[in-house]
């Protein structure tokens, strides 16, 4: 939006297309691939791959945040502050819409 950014930002919807497919379509293709050939095989593989995922996910988490670490101590408490306020939202949203339609408990909180 140029009302936040103050200025455009071209985005190329075939780029846009390729990225969604080589990050999701790709992945899963080559999943069922593997899966339909090695059968059985595969099964003793997945029980790690949860382990590998945490494992990736915090090596990316740890290089973005050595990376930005200046930027991030900066901008913390405010960024803190954004997310607090953001969760608040949605909670409170989420629990008045379940009011508001007369849902159970259980319910508002899955809204």
């Amino acid at each position: 939006m140029l009302l936040f950014a103050s200025q455009w930002l071209p985005v190329s919807a075939y780029d846009m297309f390729l990225s969604i497919v080589n990050v999701v379509l790709i992945p899963i293709i080559l999943g069922l691939i593997v899966r339909a050939i090695l059968g059985t095989k595969v099964e003793a593989g997945i029980k790690s791959v949860p382990l590998v995922s945490v494992t990736a996910i915090v090596a990316i988490v740890a290089a973005v945040i050595g990376a930005n670490q200046q930027q991030i101590m900066e901008t913390g408490p405010m960024i803190f502050a954004i997310v607090v306020v953001h969760n608040l939202l949605g909670y409170l949203t989420g629990y008045g819409l379940g009011k508001l339609f007369k849902m159970g408990p259980a319910k508002q909180r899955a809204v």
